[in-house]
Protein backbone atom coordinates (compact mmCIF):
# COMPACT_ATOMS: atom_id res chain seq x y z
CA UNK A 1 0.00 0.00 0.00
CA UNK A 2 1.48 3.53 -0.90
CA UNK A 3 1.93 6.21 1.65
CA UNK A 4 -0.87 8.60 1.87
CA UNK A 5 0.28 11.74 0.17
CA UNK A 6 -2.45 13.92 1.98
CA UNK A 7 -1.56 13.09 5.58
CA UNK A 8 2.11 13.30 4.99
CA UNK A 9 1.57 17.03 3.33
CA UNK A 10 -0.73 17.94 6.38
CA UNK A 11 2.27 16.56 8.48
CA UNK A 12 4.27 18.76 6.70
CA UNK A 13 1.87 21.78 7.10
CA UNK A 14 1.68 21.18 10.82
CA UNK A 15 5.60 21.23 11.16
CA UNK A 16 5.87 23.90 8.91
CA UNK A 17 3.90 26.64 11.05
CA UNK A 18 5.72 25.42 14.55
CA UNK A 19 9.30 26.50 12.25
CA UNK A 20 7.51 30.08 11.13
CA UNK A 21 8.24 31.16 14.11
CA UNK A 22 11.74 30.80 13.76
CA UNK A 23 11.99 32.53 10.45
CA UNK A 24 12.45 35.76 11.38
CA UNK A 25 15.53 34.81 13.96
CA UNK A 26 17.14 32.95 11.36
CA UNK A 27 17.01 35.52 9.05
CA UNK A 28 18.64 37.70 11.65
CA UNK A 29 20.95 35.15 12.24
CA UNK A 30 21.97 34.40 8.26
CA UNK A 31 22.41 38.22 7.64
CA UNK A 32 24.83 38.88 10.50
CA UNK A 33 26.12 35.77 11.20
CA UNK A 34 26.23 33.32 8.47
CA UNK A 35 25.62 35.49 5.16
CA UNK A 36 25.85 32.37 3.06
CA UNK A 37 23.34 30.60 4.82
CA UNK A 38 21.04 33.84 4.67
CA UNK A 39 18.13 32.42 2.50
CA UNK A 40 15.87 31.32 5.31
CA UNK A 41 13.28 33.35 4.44
CA UNK A 42 13.60 33.50 0.43
CA UNK A 43 14.18 30.01 -0.36
CA UNK A 44 15.80 30.81 -3.68
CA UNK A 45 18.35 33.53 -3.24
CA UNK A 46 19.79 34.82 -6.98
CA UNK A 47 22.99 33.48 -7.58
CA UNK A 48 25.92 35.58 -7.34
CA UNK A 49 24.08 38.28 -5.53
CA UNK A 50 26.11 40.23 -2.68
CA UNK A 51 25.47 38.42 0.81
CA UNK A 52 27.21 41.13 3.25
CA UNK A 53 24.94 44.24 1.61
CA UNK A 54 23.91 44.37 5.24
CA UNK A 55 27.32 43.75 7.00
CA UNK A 56 29.46 46.79 8.36
CA UNK A 57 31.80 44.39 10.64
CA UNK A 58 32.99 40.88 10.37
CA UNK A 59 34.15 40.21 13.65
CA UNK A 60 31.01 37.74 14.14
CA UNK A 61 31.89 36.00 10.73
CA UNK A 62 35.83 36.18 11.39
CA UNK A 63 34.66 34.26 15.62
CA UNK A 64 32.16 31.84 13.90
CA UNK A 65 34.59 30.47 11.22
CA UNK A 66 37.51 30.45 13.98
CA UNK A 67 34.61 28.47 16.40
CA UNK A 68 33.48 26.23 13.75
CA UNK A 69 37.24 25.08 12.77
CA UNK A 70 38.66 24.38 16.16
CA UNK A 71 35.28 21.75 16.70
CA UNK A 72 36.39 19.89 12.86
CA UNK A 73 39.79 20.21 14.21
CA UNK A 74 39.21 18.51 17.61
CA UNK A 75 36.17 16.28 16.75
CA UNK A 76 36.88 14.80 12.96
CA UNK A 77 40.61 15.95 11.78
CA UNK A 78 40.53 14.97 8.37
CA UNK A 79 44.32 14.48 9.18
CA UNK A 80 44.28 12.17 12.15
CA UNK A 81 41.74 8.81 12.97
CA UNK A 82 39.58 10.15 15.21
CA UNK A 83 37.26 7.13 15.98
CA UNK A 84 37.63 3.48 16.50
CA UNK A 85 35.11 0.72 16.85
CA UNK A 86 34.77 -2.17 19.68
CA UNK A 87 31.66 -3.97 20.79
CA UNK A 88 29.56 -4.14 23.97
CA UNK A 89 30.63 -7.18 25.14
CA UNK A 90 34.16 -6.38 27.07
CA UNK A 91 34.99 -10.15 27.03
CA UNK A 92 34.61 -10.02 23.11
CA UNK A 93 36.96 -7.22 22.78
CA UNK A 94 39.92 -9.15 24.19
CA UNK A 95 39.72 -11.62 21.08
CA UNK A 96 42.33 -11.08 18.81
CA UNK A 97 40.20 -12.16 16.02
CA UNK A 98 37.35 -10.11 16.99
CA UNK A 99 40.08 -7.02 17.42
CA UNK A 100 41.58 -7.10 14.16
CA UNK A 101 38.33 -7.26 12.08
CA UNK A 102 36.85 -4.35 14.17
CA UNK A 103 40.81 -3.01 13.21
CA UNK A 104 40.03 -3.66 9.34
CA UNK A 105 36.62 -2.37 9.44
CA UNK A 106 37.91 0.79 10.77
CA UNK A 107 40.51 1.03 8.28
CA UNK A 108 37.95 0.81 5.27
CA UNK A 109 35.26 3.47 6.94
CA UNK A 110 38.27 5.66 7.25
CA UNK A 111 39.33 5.43 3.69
CA UNK A 112 35.54 5.88 2.70
CA UNK A 113 35.21 9.10 4.77
CA UNK A 114 38.55 10.52 3.31
CA UNK A 115 37.30 9.68 -0.58
CA UNK A 116 33.97 10.89 -0.09
CA UNK A 117 32.98 14.70 0.24
CA UNK A 118 31.95 14.32 4.18
CA UNK A 119 35.17 16.78 5.02
CA UNK A 120 33.69 19.47 3.35
CA UNK A 121 30.03 18.81 4.09
CA UNK A 122 30.79 18.18 8.26
CA UNK A 123 32.37 21.75 8.66
CA UNK A 124 29.44 23.41 7.26
CA UNK A 125 27.18 21.22 9.86
CA UNK A 126 29.91 23.18 12.39
CA UNK A 127 29.29 26.72 10.87
CA UNK A 128 25.46 25.90 10.81
CA UNK A 129 25.56 24.54 14.79
CA UNK A 130 27.78 27.93 15.76
CA UNK A 131 25.45 30.51 14.04
CA UNK A 132 22.24 28.81 14.16
CA UNK A 133 22.16 25.79 16.44
CA UNK A 134 21.10 23.39 14.32
CA UNK A 135 22.50 21.30 11.68
CA UNK A 136 21.62 18.77 9.57
CA UNK A 137 23.39 16.08 7.05
CA UNK A 138 22.65 13.70 4.87
CA UNK A 139 24.07 9.90 4.70
CA UNK A 140 23.65 7.68 1.67
CA UNK A 141 24.95 5.03 -0.56
CA UNK A 142 26.21 6.48 -3.50
CA UNK A 143 24.06 4.72 -6.65
CA UNK A 144 26.47 2.16 -8.69
CA UNK A 145 25.56 0.51 -12.02
CA UNK A 146 27.33 -2.71 -11.37
CA UNK A 147 25.67 -2.95 -7.98
CA UNK A 148 28.97 -3.02 -6.05
CA UNK A 149 29.69 -0.41 -3.07
CA UNK A 150 29.18 3.15 -4.75
CA UNK A 151 30.74 4.44 -1.93
CA UNK A 152 29.32 7.31 0.42
CA UNK A 153 27.64 10.64 -0.04
CA UNK A 154 27.01 13.58 2.77
CA UNK A 155 24.83 16.51 2.08
CA UNK A 156 24.45 19.80 4.52
CA UNK A 157 21.08 20.13 4.14
CA UNK A 158 20.60 24.13 4.77
CA UNK A 159 18.66 25.65 7.87
CA UNK A 160 14.81 26.62 6.64
CA UNK A 161 15.06 24.04 3.75
CA UNK A 162 13.37 21.10 6.69
CA UNK A 163 11.59 20.50 9.43
CA UNK A 164 11.57 17.87 12.07
CA UNK A 165 10.18 16.30 14.78
CA UNK A 166 10.99 14.13 17.75
CA UNK A 167 10.10 10.90 19.54
CA UNK A 168 9.55 10.72 22.82
CA UNK A 169 12.90 10.50 24.29
CA UNK A 170 13.98 14.05 22.48
CA UNK A 171 15.67 12.49 19.75
CA UNK A 172 15.34 13.73 16.38
CA UNK A 173 12.94 10.84 14.45
CA UNK A 174 11.83 12.46 11.62
CA UNK A 175 12.51 15.30 8.73
CA UNK A 176 10.91 16.46 5.73
CA UNK A 177 12.88 18.75 3.51
CA UNK A 178 11.40 21.19 1.12
CA UNK A 179 13.50 22.03 -2.16
CA UNK A 180 13.03 23.07 -5.79
CA UNK A 181 14.48 20.89 -8.75
CA UNK A 182 14.55 21.53 -12.19
CA UNK A 183 12.87 19.46 -15.01
CA UNK A 184 16.26 18.09 -15.96
CA UNK A 185 17.24 17.80 -12.51
CA UNK A 186 14.21 15.65 -11.75
CA UNK A 187 15.00 13.46 -14.71
CA UNK A 188 18.13 12.39 -13.57
CA UNK A 189 17.56 12.01 -9.96
CA UNK A 190 18.18 8.96 -7.76
CA UNK A 191 16.47 7.36 -6.69
CA UNK A 192 14.08 7.07 -9.85
CA UNK A 193 11.70 9.54 -9.90
CA UNK A 194 7.63 8.46 -11.46
CA UNK A 195 7.22 12.38 -13.18
CA UNK A 196 4.19 13.72 -13.90
CA UNK A 197 2.93 15.01 -17.42
CA UNK A 198 3.34 18.27 -16.58
CA UNK A 199 7.26 16.71 -16.05
CA UNK A 200 7.51 15.23 -18.99
CA UNK A 201 5.96 17.66 -21.55
CA UNK A 202 8.39 20.00 -20.27
CA UNK A 203 10.95 17.68 -20.99
CA UNK A 204 9.68 16.59 -24.21
CA UNK A 205 9.46 20.54 -25.30
CA UNK A 206 12.96 21.25 -23.94
CA UNK A 207 12.13 23.26 -20.89
CA UNK A 208 14.96 21.65 -18.48
CA UNK A 209 14.76 25.25 -16.03
CA UNK A 210 11.95 25.12 -15.36
CA UNK A 211 11.75 24.16 -11.33
CA UNK A 212 9.54 22.71 -9.45
CA UNK A 213 9.00 22.45 -5.44
CA UNK A 214 9.23 18.88 -4.00
CA UNK A 215 8.95 17.75 -0.32
CA UNK A 216 11.71 14.26 0.89
CA UNK A 217 9.71 13.13 3.96
CA UNK A 218 11.46 10.44 6.36
CA UNK A 219 9.93 9.38 8.95
CA UNK A 220 9.75 6.30 11.52
CA UNK A 221 6.97 3.63 9.86
CA UNK A 222 5.70 2.38 13.09
CA UNK A 223 4.64 5.64 14.54
CA UNK A 224 2.58 7.88 11.46
CA UNK A 225 -0.48 5.95 10.36
CA UNK A 226 -0.70 7.41 6.84
CA UNK A 227 2.11 4.49 5.95
CA UNK A 228 2.62 0.53 5.56
CA UNK A 229 3.47 -1.02 8.36
CA UNK A 230 5.40 -3.81 6.19
CA UNK A 231 9.03 -2.87 5.26
CA UNK A 232 12.00 -0.73 6.53
CA UNK A 233 12.17 1.10 9.71
CA UNK A 234 11.86 4.57 8.12
CA UNK A 235 9.57 5.39 4.90
CA UNK A 236 11.24 7.86 2.41
CA UNK A 237 8.61 9.98 0.17
CA UNK A 238 9.33 12.33 -2.25
CA UNK A 239 6.10 13.96 -2.85
CA UNK A 240 5.63 17.28 -5.91
CA UNK A 241 3.87 19.66 -4.02
CA UNK A 242 1.93 21.44 -6.92
CA UNK A 243 -0.03 18.49 -7.43
CA UNK A 244 0.34 16.17 -3.96
CA UNK A 245 1.73 14.07 -6.67
CA UNK A 246 4.10 10.48 -5.25
CA UNK A 247 7.74 10.74 -7.20
CA UNK A 248 8.93 8.03 -5.26
CA UNK A 249 8.40 5.97 -2.35
CA UNK A 250 11.28 3.88 -0.75
CA UNK A 251 12.89 3.43 2.67
CA UNK A 252 15.72 3.05 5.17
CA UNK A 253 16.97 0.38 7.48
CA UNK A 254 18.71 3.90 9.69
CA UNK A 255 17.67 7.08 9.84
CA UNK A 256 19.48 8.91 7.58
CA UNK A 257 19.92 12.30 8.92
CA UNK A 258 21.84 13.22 11.43
CA UNK A 259 20.42 16.79 13.27
CA UNK A 260 22.70 17.85 15.89
CA UNK A 261 21.75 20.23 18.33
CA UNK A 262 24.04 23.02 20.07
CA UNK A 263 21.48 23.54 23.13
CA UNK A 264 18.25 23.39 23.26
CA UNK A 265 15.17 25.78 25.76
CA UNK A 266 12.65 23.84 27.24
CA UNK A 267 9.76 22.92 25.22
CA UNK A 268 11.60 23.69 21.97
CA UNK A 269 13.00 21.48 19.03
CA UNK A 270 15.47 23.42 17.47
CA UNK A 271 18.73 24.47 18.87
CA UNK A 272 20.02 27.55 20.13
CA UNK A 273 23.79 28.56 19.60
CA UNK A 274 26.21 30.90 20.01
CA UNK A 275 24.58 33.06 17.51
CA UNK A 276 21.46 33.44 19.26
CA UNK A 277 23.46 34.63 22.29
CA UNK A 278 25.37 37.08 20.17
CA UNK A 279 23.11 38.66 18.46
CA UNK A 280 22.13 41.63 20.26
CA UNK A 281 25.92 42.54 20.74
CA UNK A 282 26.41 41.84 16.95
CA UNK A 283 23.54 44.18 15.62
CA UNK A 284 25.01 46.77 18.35
CA UNK A 285 28.11 46.40 16.75
CA UNK A 286 26.49 46.73 13.00
CA UNK A 287 24.86 49.82 13.86
CA UNK A 288 27.73 51.71 15.75
CA UNK A 289 30.17 50.43 12.63
CA UNK A 290 27.55 51.85 10.65
CA UNK A 291 27.30 55.25 12.12
CA UNK A 292 31.21 55.64 12.44
CA UNK A 293 31.63 55.08 9.03
CA UNK A 294 29.04 57.85 8.46
CA UNK A 295 30.68 60.23 11.19
CA UNK A 296 34.58 59.27 9.03
CA UNK A 297 32.81 60.76 6.19
CA UNK A 298 31.39 64.07 7.56
CA UNK A 299 34.51 64.35 9.23
CA UNK A 300 36.67 63.57 5.66
CA UNK A 301 34.51 65.36 3.41
CA UNK A 302 32.12 67.73 5.86
CA UNK A 303 29.86 69.82 4.68
CA UNK A 304 30.17 73.71 4.30
CA UNK A 305 28.65 76.64 6.00
CA UNK A 306 28.01 80.02 4.25
CA UNK A 307 26.80 83.29 4.41
CA UNK A 308 24.06 84.36 1.98
CA UNK A 309 25.64 86.04 -0.76
CA UNK A 310 29.36 85.36 0.52
CA UNK A 311 29.85 82.86 -2.55
CA UNK A 312 30.46 83.89 -6.01
CA UNK A 313 29.75 80.97 -8.30
CA UNK A 314 29.70 77.48 -6.93
CA UNK A 315 32.39 76.31 -4.52
CA UNK A 316 35.07 74.02 -5.61
CA UNK A 317 35.97 71.56 -3.63
CA UNK A 318 38.83 69.44 -6.25
CA UNK A 319 42.31 69.62 -6.13
CA UNK A 320 43.38 73.18 -7.58
CA UNK A 321 39.49 74.85 -7.53
CA UNK A 322 38.91 78.06 -7.18
CA UNK A 323 36.53 79.78 -5.54
CA UNK A 324 35.37 83.10 -5.55
CA UNK A 325 34.13 84.71 -1.91
CA UNK A 326 32.93 88.21 -1.16
CA UNK A 327 33.81 87.69 2.97
CA UNK A 328 36.24 84.48 3.70
CA UNK A 329 34.75 84.91 7.27
CA UNK A 330 31.30 83.63 5.46
CA UNK A 331 32.41 80.72 4.38
CA UNK A 332 34.22 77.25 6.57
CA UNK A 333 33.38 73.77 7.33
CA UNK A 334 30.67 72.14 9.60
CA UNK A 335 32.03 70.17 12.56
CA UNK A 336 30.19 67.21 13.76
CA UNK A 337 31.89 67.19 17.25
CA UNK A 338 32.18 63.27 16.65
CA UNK A 339 34.12 61.84 19.80
CA UNK A 340 36.25 58.99 18.03
CA UNK A 341 38.11 57.80 20.90
CA UNK A 342 34.59 56.92 22.68
CA UNK A 343 33.05 55.43 19.49
CA UNK A 344 36.45 53.18 19.28
CA UNK A 345 36.29 52.12 22.64
CA UNK A 346 32.59 51.31 22.42
CA UNK A 347 32.96 49.28 19.49
CA UNK A 348 36.41 47.24 21.21
CA UNK A 349 33.92 46.26 24.08
CA UNK A 350 31.50 45.34 21.57
CA UNK A 351 33.83 43.24 19.26
CA UNK A 352 35.34 41.85 22.78
CA UNK A 353 32.14 40.69 23.94
CA UNK A 354 31.08 39.18 20.46
CA UNK A 355 34.32 37.00 20.77
CA UNK A 356 34.33 36.01 24.37
CA UNK A 357 30.63 34.43 23.09
CA UNK A 358 32.38 32.30 20.51
CA UNK A 359 34.88 31.57 22.79
CA UNK A 360 37.75 32.89 19.93
CA UNK A 361 40.00 34.06 23.05
CA UNK A 362 40.28 31.00 24.60
CA UNK A 363 40.50 28.84 21.72
CA UNK A 364 43.10 31.28 19.46
CA UNK A 365 46.23 29.88 19.72
CA UNK A 366 49.01 32.50 21.13
CA UNK A 367 52.20 33.59 19.61
CA UNK A 368 55.50 32.01 20.97
CA UNK A 369 57.68 29.17 20.77
CA UNK A 370 56.22 25.81 20.16
CA UNK A 371 54.15 24.52 22.67
CA UNK A 372 54.56 21.47 24.33
CA UNK A 373 52.67 18.09 24.46
CA UNK A 374 51.24 18.97 28.28
CA UNK A 375 50.55 23.30 27.15
CA UNK A 376 47.96 21.14 24.47
CA UNK A 377 46.64 18.81 26.79
CA UNK A 378 45.97 22.33 28.70
CA UNK A 379 44.13 23.63 25.69
CA UNK A 380 42.27 20.86 24.75
CA UNK A 381 41.02 20.75 28.62
CA UNK A 382 40.23 24.13 28.80
CA UNK A 383 38.33 23.38 25.36
CA UNK A 384 36.56 20.51 26.67
CA UNK A 385 35.49 22.78 29.90
CA UNK A 386 34.41 25.33 27.26
CA UNK A 387 32.23 22.99 24.81
CA UNK A 388 31.65 20.12 27.46
CA UNK A 389 27.68 20.16 27.21
CA UNK A 390 27.68 20.70 23.54
CA UNK A 391 30.35 17.75 23.25
CA UNK A 392 28.01 15.60 24.63
CA UNK A 393 24.81 16.50 22.22
CA UNK A 394 27.50 16.24 19.66
CA UNK A 395 28.39 12.48 20.42
CA UNK A 396 24.65 11.60 20.74
CA UNK A 397 22.98 13.34 18.08
CA UNK A 398 25.88 13.64 15.47
CA UNK A 399 28.75 11.66 15.56
CA UNK A 400 27.75 7.97 17.35
CA UNK A 401 24.94 7.98 15.06
CA UNK A 402 27.45 9.03 12.00
CA UNK A 403 29.54 6.15 12.51
CA UNK A 404 26.61 3.64 13.42
CA UNK A 405 25.05 4.60 9.84
CA UNK A 406 28.11 4.12 7.59
CA UNK A 407 28.67 1.01 9.67
CA UNK A 408 25.65 -0.49 8.28
CA UNK A 409 25.45 0.66 4.83
CA UNK A 410 29.26 -0.45 4.03
CA UNK A 411 28.59 -3.50 5.80
CA UNK A 412 24.99 -4.02 3.96
CA UNK A 413 26.87 -3.08 0.67
CA UNK A 414 29.28 -5.43 1.27
CA UNK A 415 32.19 -3.13 1.57
CA UNK A 416 33.33 -4.05 4.95
CA UNK A 417 34.25 -7.84 5.97
CA UNK A 418 32.46 -10.55 7.20
CA UNK A 419 32.33 -10.43 10.96
CA UNK A 420 34.22 -13.55 12.75
CA UNK A 421 31.74 -16.27 13.68
CA UNK A 422 32.94 -15.67 17.64
CA UNK A 423 30.57 -12.85 17.21
CA UNK A 424 27.14 -14.40 16.99
CA UNK A 425 24.40 -12.26 17.47
CA UNK A 426 26.84 -9.55 18.90
CA UNK A 427 28.20 -8.25 15.11
CA UNK A 428 25.99 -5.63 15.57
CA UNK A 429 26.08 -4.63 18.84
CA UNK A 430 28.91 -2.34 18.26
CA UNK A 431 30.25 1.55 19.94
CA UNK A 432 32.05 4.04 19.06
CA UNK A 433 35.54 4.74 20.43
CA UNK A 434 36.81 8.34 19.48
CA UNK A 435 40.27 9.00 18.74
CA UNK A 436 40.29 12.61 17.67
CA UNK A 437 43.01 15.37 19.26
CA UNK A 438 39.52 16.09 21.68
CA UNK A 439 39.22 12.51 22.54
CA UNK A 440 43.20 11.71 23.10
CA UNK A 441 43.86 14.83 24.92
CA UNK A 442 40.67 14.13 27.87
CA UNK A 443 42.47 10.51 28.00
CA UNK A 444 46.40 11.65 27.98
CA UNK A 445 45.52 12.79 31.21
CA UNK A 446 45.81 9.41 32.27
CA UNK A 447 49.20 8.85 31.22
CA UNK A 448 49.84 12.37 32.91
CA UNK A 449 49.12 11.43 35.86
CA UNK A 450 51.15 7.84 36.04
CA UNK A 451 53.84 10.14 35.17
CA UNK A 452 53.42 12.27 37.46
CA UNK A 453 52.86 9.33 40.66
CA UNK A 454 56.18 7.98 39.05
CA UNK A 455 58.21 11.02 39.31
CA UNK A 456 56.57 11.71 42.65
CA UNK A 457 57.26 8.13 44.05
CA UNK A 458 61.01 8.18 42.36
CA UNK A 459 62.59 9.02 46.20
CA UNK A 460 60.09 6.80 48.14
CA UNK A 461 61.05 3.85 46.16
CA UNK A 462 64.68 4.64 46.91
CA UNK A 463 63.98 4.66 50.45
CA UNK A 464 61.53 1.81 49.88
CA UNK A 465 61.55 -0.84 46.76
CA UNK A 466 58.97 -2.65 47.87
CA UNK A 467 56.54 0.86 47.79
CA UNK A 468 55.68 -0.36 43.99
CA UNK A 469 54.46 -3.46 44.98
CA UNK A 470 51.09 -1.41 45.05
CA UNK A 471 51.21 -0.43 41.56
CA UNK A 472 49.66 -3.40 38.88
CA UNK A 473 51.82 -2.57 35.62
CA UNK A 474 50.36 -5.03 33.55
CA UNK A 475 47.40 -2.69 33.53
CA UNK A 476 49.57 0.29 32.99
CA UNK A 477 50.86 -0.63 29.71
CA UNK A 478 47.72 -1.88 28.12
CA UNK A 479 46.33 1.70 29.15
CA UNK A 480 48.70 3.59 27.46
CA UNK A 481 48.67 1.39 24.58
CA UNK A 482 44.52 2.06 24.04
CA UNK A 483 45.44 6.00 25.16
CA UNK A 484 48.19 6.31 22.25
CA UNK A 485 46.09 4.52 19.99
CA UNK A 486 48.14 1.80 18.68
CA UNK A 487 47.27 -0.40 16.29
CA UNK A 488 45.59 -4.05 17.37
CA UNK A 489 48.07 -5.92 15.12
CA UNK A 490 51.17 -4.49 17.35
CA UNK A 491 49.60 -5.69 20.12
CA UNK A 492 50.60 -9.00 21.77
CA UNK A 493 48.21 -11.08 23.05
CA UNK A 494 48.00 -11.95 26.88
CA UNK A 495 49.05 -15.86 26.19
CA UNK A 496 52.32 -14.21 23.94
CA UNK A 497 53.16 -12.09 27.13
CA UNK A 498 53.00 -14.95 29.31
CA UNK A 499 54.69 -17.33 27.14
CA UNK A 500 57.79 -14.36 26.41
CA UNK A 501 57.96 -14.11 30.18
CA UNK A 502 57.73 -18.11 30.54
CA UNK A 503 61.03 -18.01 28.16
CA UNK A 504 62.62 -15.61 29.66
CA UNK A 505 62.71 -17.17 33.11
CA UNK A 506 63.66 -20.85 31.99
CA UNK A 507 66.66 -18.79 30.11
CA UNK A 508 67.09 -17.15 33.32
CA UNK A 509 67.00 -20.58 35.65
CA UNK A 510 69.25 -21.94 32.81
CA UNK A 511 71.68 -18.99 32.91
CA UNK A 512 72.20 -19.28 37.13
CA UNK A 513 72.43 -22.76 37.25
CA UNK A 514 75.76 -22.34 34.58
CA UNK A 515 76.88 -19.99 36.92
CA UNK A 516 76.43 -22.30 39.66
CA UNK A 517 78.43 -24.95 38.05
CA UNK A 518 80.92 -22.59 36.57
CA UNK A 519 81.79 -21.82 40.61
CA UNK A 520 81.87 -25.28 41.64
CA UNK A 521 84.50 -25.92 38.82
CA UNK A 522 86.17 -23.21 40.11
CA UNK A 523 86.16 -24.30 43.71
CA UNK A 524 87.18 -27.98 42.37
CA UNK A 525 90.36 -26.53 40.73
CA UNK A 526 91.48 -24.81 44.10
CA UNK A 527 90.59 -27.60 46.02
CA UNK A 528 92.41 -30.70 43.89
CA UNK A 529 96.20 -29.88 45.35
CA UNK A 530 94.42 -29.94 48.63
CA UNK A 531 92.92 -33.30 48.07
CA UNK A 532 96.08 -34.59 46.62
CA UNK A 533 98.37 -33.17 49.58
CA UNK A 534 95.55 -35.01 51.92
CA UNK A 535 96.19 -38.28 50.54
CA UNK A 536 99.70 -38.07 51.10
CA UNK A 537 99.17 -36.99 54.65
CA UNK A 538 96.57 -39.95 55.19
CA UNK A 539 98.80 -42.39 54.33
CA UNK A 540 101.48 -41.18 56.86
CA UNK A 541 98.65 -41.17 59.22
CA UNK A 542 97.78 -44.89 58.98
CA UNK A 543 94.89 -44.04 56.85
CA UNK A 544 94.92 -46.72 53.81
CA UNK A 545 96.60 -44.70 51.08
CA UNK A 546 94.31 -46.41 48.05
CA UNK A 547 91.18 -44.99 49.98
CA UNK A 548 92.69 -41.40 50.53
CA UNK A 549 93.76 -41.51 46.32
CA UNK A 550 90.42 -43.18 45.53
CA UNK A 551 88.23 -40.63 47.23
CA UNK A 552 90.93 -37.80 45.70
CA UNK A 553 90.06 -39.61 42.13
CA UNK A 554 86.49 -39.19 42.36
CA UNK A 555 85.93 -35.97 43.76
CA UNK A 556 88.41 -34.60 40.73
CA UNK A 557 86.60 -37.00 38.38
CA UNK A 558 83.11 -35.17 39.44
CA UNK A 559 84.66 -31.64 39.14
CA UNK A 560 85.94 -32.31 35.98
CA UNK A 561 82.64 -33.36 34.54
CA UNK A 562 80.93 -30.42 36.17
CA UNK A 563 83.64 -28.17 34.04
CA UNK A 564 83.31 -29.77 31.15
Amino acid sequence: MPVDVKKIRAYYDQLAVEFSNWRALYSEIGELIHPRRSNVVKQVATPGAKQTAKLYDSTALHAKELLAASMNSAFTSSTTDWFGLRTQNDQLNKVSEVLLWLEECDHLMTKAFRESNFYSEVHEIYLDLCAFGTGALFVRERESPDQAFGGLLFRAISPGEYVIDENEEGMVDTLIRKYSLTVRQLAQSSPKFALTEEMLKDITENRLTNTYEIIHAVLPRSKFPGVSQSGTPWVSAYISLKDNHLLHEGGFFGFPYMVPRWAKSSGEKLGRGPGSIALPDVKSLNLAKKMLLSAWALTISPPTLRLENAVVGPIRLWPGGSTIVRNIQGLKAFESGTKFDVSQLNIEDLRGSVRQIFFSDQLQLQEGPQMTATEVYVRYELMQRLLGPTMGRLISELLSPLIKRVFMVMLLGRALPPPPPVLGDDWNKIEVQYEGPMAKAQRMGEVIAIQRFLQAITPIQQADPDCLDWIDFDMIVPLMIDVFGLPASTKRKKSQVEQLRMQRQQEAQQAKQMETMLAVAQAGRDISPLLKAAGTAGGAAGIPGGMAGSMGGRMTAGIEGARR
